[in-house]
């Protein structure tokens, strides 16, 4: 988890770096481009959203799904002009999100307890 921590912030910290001198990158012919984003978004996970709603209709829980978590993902993109039509380019991109819950529920033996977590 360390690493990854180590990995994300360094990314992070390059990636606007990057972002705060793209005319660096930039001849004065216009044949390369440079693009830095950040963006929200909900990832489509409809078969485990599927299994959350009818965990939560079985249980009367109400945990939350996919399509209720944003999440937020960076990135960087370099392009090289291959002709008047055509860009040729690549990209460098990190995205995280994560759900979790947890809930007692009554069942014929006594409170039974329901966590998960998917990231």
């Amino acid at each position: 988890m360390a690493i990854m921590k180590t990995v994300t912030w360094t990314f992070l910290a390059g990636s606007l770096l990057l972002a705060v001198a793209p005319p660096a990158f930039a001849e004065a012919d216009g044949k390369h481009s440079f693009n830095f984003h950040v963006q929200q978004a909900w990832p489509k996970q409809t078969p485990t959203n599927d299994q959350i709603q009818r965990i939560n209709r079985t249980f009367g829980t109400h945990f939350d799904d996919w399509s209720d978590v944003a999440n937020l993902s960076v990135g960087a993109q370099l392009f090289w002009r291959a002709s008047p039509y055509w860009k040729v380019g690549m990209q460098v991109g990190y995205g995280a999100g994560s759900i979790a819950g947890s809930a007692h529920v009554p069942t014929g033996a006594g409170l039974a307890r329901l966590s998960f977590e998917q990231r």
